[in-house]
């Protein structure tokens, strides 16, 4: 593993973008584009956080926190703006359309209320779930609504299924099925235990949906297929290839092609991804965070400043962030594709 960079901030990183000429860093207060480099060249000052990005076609736009609004940039000029109800947590562009789901509260609780992947989910969340609700827009790029549709649940997650379906998670428990034309809600799915995570594969036609109770398998339909009890497993990575399953107490299981192989860390896995066949993802061992990468046989590691708030790569690239800070690594050449 190879650390190219890391760039301090004062304010707290909410979100990731990384794109082919960086990474788009959202906090508490706007947002900054890093070069490859490492350099700062723009920063957009919003007075609110940044809590996702998405471009829609060349033109940036930036979800907000509460109150929760869309921004669409033309350099560092503001050009558009729209409300939305709750936080932005996801977008994605669909037929040169936004699409972007939110979240809130519908009154203020403290007790189980969802923070961050990493804040476990505490007893009692059932009498909350129906204290937290979303929307989910399609929006033009002039800013035209074309339909809005309400969500039993804050939105978490937005992939695409097919051309013109995605799959909604939705916290606690809460997974549907959404065809995209006119926003219609094809099937809605309650599974009765907190969701930490989902991953769709196109090319198994499956969705995994990772609680804090087992590892569920769906098709397409939102039939369940196949179910693993374990609260043990803490995060899983797909790609087209293989399953990565990361586990409390440092096992992480990857299974390709009928068989499983096995690696041991020290600590608590708490998030993976997957670039260009390499496992990335963060551990947690004596109130430490740790990076690592495991490539065929080789396990590394690199330690973290401050609590991680996600990773997400691109090409050969993966930009990792923490409450304070971002990182960026690089694949080694002979690990490249």
């Amino acid at each position: 593993m190879k650390k190219l960079w890391s760039k301090h901030f004062f304010s707290e990183v909410l979100s990731l973008l990384p794109f082919e000429k960086g990474v788009i860093v959202g906090t508490t207060f706007g947002a900054t584009y890093i070069n490859l480099k490492g350099s700062k060249e723009l920063s957009w000052k919003l007075g609110r956080g940044v809590t996702s990005a998405c471009f829609l076609g060349n033109e940036l736009v930036l979800g907000t926190g509460f109150p929760g609004s869309l921004v669409f940039l033309e350099g560092t000029r503001i050009s558009r703006v729209l409300r939305t109800k709750g936080s932005v947590n996801c977008m994605m562009e669909h037929e040169r359309d936004l699409i972007a789901g939110t979240g809130f509260l519908k009154k203020a609780f403290s007790e189980g209320m969802y923070l961050s992947k990493y804040v476990h989910f505490k007893e009692g969340w059932e009498k909350h779930r129906e204290e937290v609700e979303g929307m989910i827009y399609r929006v033009t790029r002039d800013l035209d609504l074309l339909w809005k549709r309400p969500v039993p649940g804050i939105v978490v997650s937005l992939q695409k299924v097919s051309e013109n379906e995605a799959l909604i998670h939705a916290v606690y428990d809460v997974l549907q099925l959404m065809e995209l034309k006119n926003g219609e809600i094809l099937k809605t799915l309650r599974i009765n235990e907190p969701i930490r995570k989902v991953k769709v594969v196109k090319r198994e036609k499956v969705i995994y949906a990772l609680t804090t109770k087992s590892l569920i398998k769906y098709d397409f339909e939102l039939e369940e297929i196949g179910r693993e009890e374990g609260s043990n497993f803490t995060s899983i990575a797909t790609n087209e290839e293989f399953l990565a399953i990361g586990s409390k107490n440092g096992k992480i299981a990857i299974r390709r092609e009928g068989r499983t192989e096995e690696y041991l860390l020290e600590g608590k896995v708490e998030d993976m991804s997957i670039v260009n066949r390499t496992i990335f993802g963060i551990v947690e061992k004596k109130k430490a965070h740790f990076a690592f990468e495991i490539r065929g046989e080789e396990i590394s590691e690199h330690q973290l400043k401050g609590e991680p708030i996600g990773l997400s790569g691109f090409d050969n690239r993966i930009y990792l962030g923490t409450r304070g800070r971002v990182y960026c690594f690089e694949l080694r050449k002979k690990y490249r594709k």
